[in-house]
């Protein structure tokens, strides 16, 4: 396993926690919070917490995928 796979793997993990623990909190407008702690965010912004850490997990699992595709450039040596 390489560092970038284990990466994904931890920033994947928050992703689905933060989706899982999305709060319905009031109602006009919108407001969600995180398992009922912390600030208050809207739909918009939540939503927007969530894209971006599951893009960060999927960099970090294409990473490793050209990694994994071309392991001499993982030891620093050259063919």
């Amino acid at each position: 396993m390489t560092k970038f796979f284990i990466a994904a793997n931890v920033w994947l993990m928050l992703a689905i926690l933060a989706f899982i623990g999305r709060t319905y909190e009031r109602s006009a407008p919108v407001r969600y919070s995180f398992f009922h702690n912390g600030r208050w965010l809207s739909a918009e912004s939540y939503t927007l917490v969530v894209a971006t850490l599951a893009a960060i997990s999927a960099l970090f699992f294409l990473l490793s995928w050209l990694r994994a595709k071309n392991p001499a450039r993982d030891s620093g040596r050259r063919n």
